[in-house]
């Protein structure tokens, strides 16, 4: 029997049955923030991989993130490459590391909002793509945040890189 739920980035998140599968195969998914995770094992004995997507676009199942015994050895692995291997931790404030941001008080989720501004202003910036809730997480630091946080991050994320767009139009005169 295949758990109900499974750890994800420091959240609980439930696990759904995924669409069709061929064969023996079987398939779990589960959604946190704007990121849509799918587990699968092409036949039962063989190990779990996990892949990720947005939510907002196709799902790729070979885009395989984390791999393992079990549903939850997988999402191990994937928090442990996704520290191991940051996408860009030069920006990484020290004031937003390991703050458990579903814990914390409303002066510090201010402050946090204030640097995922700024992380969108930075991306912006630099060209980088856009980075889901999850990824922003991260890329502060967090140990941990919820839903409604999740959507907090996205929005003063997106405020930042409108800050810069809109900079750049005053710059040019229009």
């Amino acid at each position: 029997m295949e758990p109900k739920k499974v750890h994800i980035r420091g959240q609980l998140v439930p696990l759904h049955q995924a669409g069709p599968v061929q064969g023996d195969a079987q398939a779990l998914c589960a959604y946190q923030g704007g990121d849509y995770f799918e587990f699968r094992r092409a036949n039962p004995g063989d190990r779990w991989r996990m892949s990720q997507s947005a939510e907002d676009r196709l799902h790729d199942p070979a885009h395989v993130v984390g791999c393992g015994a079990s549903i939850q050895d997988a999402a191990n692995e994937f928090a442990e490459a996704s520290h191991r291997h940051p996408e860009d931790r030069s920006y990484v404030p020290t004031v937003t590391q390991e703050v458990d941001l579903a814990a914390a008080s409303i002066d510090l989720l201010v402050l946090v909002l204030g640097e995922a501004m700024r992380l969108g202003y930075h991306d912006e910036r630099h060209g980088h793509p856009r980075r889901t809730a999850n990824q922003i997480g991260d890329a502060l630091g967090l140990a941990r945040w919820n839903g409604l946080q999740q959507l907090q991050l996205c929005h003063a994320y997106k405020a930042g890189r409108e800050h810069l767009a809109v900079e750049r139009l005053q710059a040019t005169g229009r």
